[in-house]
């Protein structure tokens, strides 16, 4: 019986300390046309970001560009950019805001958004025509 219970104890043990991993910070970006459907098969829009250096507080100096995928959406992991932005301003500093432009050949749509610390952020921009 004892050991039946160190089992059981050790088992809880496990599963409560392989379940506490830190979550990504994620901003994922969806691309829509004007009249709100995904993109046709087989383009791509390229997604821009870049952080807001007028926002309040401050956000530190970042930039990134991808492609979108076969789903209409481009992710950004923006762990390194809080190692360095929470290094900078504070360790209490959970979020940052984003300038983000999507071009899709001459069509463009644009946004700010806000990125939280160990969180996934979701914008949907819309192209222009």
């Amino acid at each position: 019986m004892r050991n039946f219970l160190s089992i059981i104890t050790l088992t809880l043990s496990l599963s409560i300390i392989s379940g506490c991993k830190e979550k990504p910070s994620m901003l994922r970006i969806y691309v829509r046309k004007s009249d709100n459907n995904l993109l046709d098969k087989g383009l791509y829009a390229k997604v821009l970001i870049s952080s807001d250096a007028n926002s309040t507080p401050p956000t530190s100096k970042f930039s990134d560009a991808k492609m979108t995928n076969d789903a209409s959406f481009a992710e950004f992991n923006l762990d390194a950019f809080f190692a360095t932005h929470r290094a900078a301003y504070s360790d209490t500093v959970r979020s940052g805001y984003f300038k983000v432009n999507v071009r899709l050949d001459d069509i463009e749509g644009d946004t700010s958004v806000r990125v939280t610390y160990r969180t996934t952020s979701v914008q949907t921009i819309y192209l222009k025509n």
